[in-house]
């Protein structure tokens, strides 16, 4: 288990937009048949990525991210991301 949200790194940046690694805090989503289901209740410290599409693009645009948890001995995550804009 991790104290702290995961790194994220935009490795290859929307072709049609803007994106944004930000710090928010906010209720994680465990489903009800999880444990951890109570710790919905709590605000938490966690990492997000904002899109903004340039103005009158609408269709599919792709980032890149690579996530990396602190403590972890893995190697980095990367992934590509597909983001719908539509009118």
């Amino acid at each position: 288990m991790y104290d702290l949200p995961p790194s994220i790194k935009i490795t290859t940046p929307p072709s049609n937009g803007v994106a944004s690694v930000v710090q928010v805090r906010d209720h994680p989503a465990y489903p009800k048949t999880s444990h951890l289901y109570k710790c919905n209740e709590r605000m938490i410290p966690m990492t997000a990525v904002k899109y903004q599409p340039n103005p009158g693009f609408t269709g599919t645009d792709h980032l890149g991210l690579q996530t990396n948890f602190t403590g972890s001995l893995r190697s980095p995550d990367k992934t590509e991301i597909a983001v719908e804009v539509t009118p």
